[in-house]
């Protein structure tokens, strides 16, 4: 099964309550902005946004103001998308009008819905494909990772404890990239993804350690097609039940 979706937007469910909404980025950008040329976009600078471009109410006003102050068109695509994919997954959750629900974010970086302060959100995007996960059961954070060549040497030097290197040492791209999910993953439960490295965290034989103390209170599930994306979601009782001591 393709991590990515083969329609604009794609919900499931998951353990307990939680709901998971996929994204596939050129296609929900073909519907709601039809009129937007793409060519290049990954080194264009930004797109001055209206109301009245956008063909779905994915976007507030307020929030096409806070779209147009973004440098490159690539960052306008993923946030727009990973608002669609927000919002989606609200809809999908309680039957609200998610197209009218602001998303904000915490010091820290992690988003939330300031009118379902009871919802725990995650949002995640990589290549062509954005996620969000929304509960009120768990404490969740998920991530993304598109596998694509990369520098496995620059990613394990600045994302892996030493224990971690030595034991990747002949690992493959899809094996670092996975451990690399995780850790993404781990931080965004932690609600610190901005503010935090990933080399505090490690996944070894299978568990997550974080500070040196192995997470026994959270779950982890992770998905990949084997060609193209890495999915993970890691998901627990509160950020109360972390090991740290």
């Amino acid at each position: 099964m393709s991590v990515l979706p083969e329609t604009p937007i794609e919900a499931t469910g998951g353990p307990g309550d939680i709901v998971v909404v996929r994204v596939n980025i050129p296609l929900l950008i073909k519907n709601a902005l039809p009129n937007l040329d793409l060519t290049s976009a990954a080194t264009r600078g930004p797109e001055e946004f209206e109301v009245s471009d956008f063909c779905s109410n994915i976007l507030t006003p307020e929030e096409i103001v806070s779209l147009n102050n973004f440098k490159t068109l690539k960052k306008q695509i993923e946030w727009i998308s990973g608002r669609a994919a927000a919002k989606a997954a609200l809809a999908a959750f309680n039957g609200a009008a998610g197209s009218g629900s602001a998303v904000a974010y915490r010091e820290g970086g992690a988003p939330f819905f300031p009118e379902y302060s009871n919802l725990s959100l995650s949002i995640t995007h990589s290549g062509e494909l954005a996620a969000a996960a929304v509960s009120s059961d768990y404490m969740l954070g998920i991530d993304a990772e598109k596998i694509e060549p990369r520098d496995i040497g620059a990613v394990m030097r600045v994302a892996f404890s030493a224990e971690e290197r030595k034991i990747h040492s002949d690992s493959g791209l899809e094996e670092v990239l996975t451990s690399f999910c995780i850790k993404e993953a781990w931080l965004k439960y932690l609600g610190r993804g901005f503010a935090e490295s990933p080399a505090g965290v490690e996944y070894l034989d299978g568990g997550i350690f974080y500070r040196g103390k192995r997470q026994s209170e959270i779950q982890l599930q992770i998905e990949s097609d084997q060609a193209d994306y890495i999915f993970a979601l890691i998901y627990g009782p509160g950020f109360g039940c972390v090991t740290i001591m």
